[in-house]
């Protein structure tokens, strides 16, 4: 298979720019782009300073948007968010004021209803199979183990 011949710096720019636009990127997607765009090694960081510059990227605006996006969308806890968040190496104070920004209440209201709509749902009938199930549940889409065993404890679904 050819290799593509590598793309100019101003032609990267406005391709990224572009692509940085269309939604909030973290600077591993946009590395990643580059390599598919073919971007030279010498244009890369100029390139990554001058979308920084322009406020097109934005490592702690991408933190936020992926934590409320993951969070609204697809109702994931704190702990998968941050382990998402790291995986595309966003730096960890980025990543606090990330998950500080989802609303205490509405999180708490977030996981019992996640709980109810999966009891509701369950086929299983046994209860004693039944909690550690919904807890193994809620734990892999990321909350936290002792809000989880809380809500068990405290609430009747």
């Amino acid at each position: 298979m050819k290799k593509q011949p590598s793309i100019s710096q101003a032609q990267a720019i406005s391709k990224l720019e572009h692509y940085c636009a269309y939604q909030e990127r973290c600077q591993s997607e946009v590395l990643k782009k580059m390599n598919d765009l073919n971007v030279s090694a010498q244009i890369r960081n100029a390139v990554l300073a001058h979308l920084s510059k322009k406020n097109f990227l934005n490592e702690s605006r991408f933190a936020i948007a992926f934590a409320r996006g993951k969070f609204r969308l697809k109702h994931w806890g704190r702990h998968k968010i941050a382990i998402e968040l790291k995986a595309r190496k966003i730096g960890e104070k980025d990543i606090q004021k990330a998950l500080k920004e989802l609303d205490e209440p509405v999180y708490q209201k977030a996981l019992h209803t996640l709980a109810k709509k999966w009891w509701s749902q369950s086929r299983e009938k046994d209860l004693i199979k039944r909690k550690p199930k919904l807890a193994a549940y809620l734990i892999g889409r990321g909350w936290e183990h002792d809000l989880v065993y809380d809500m068990l404890k405290d609430t009747e679904l």
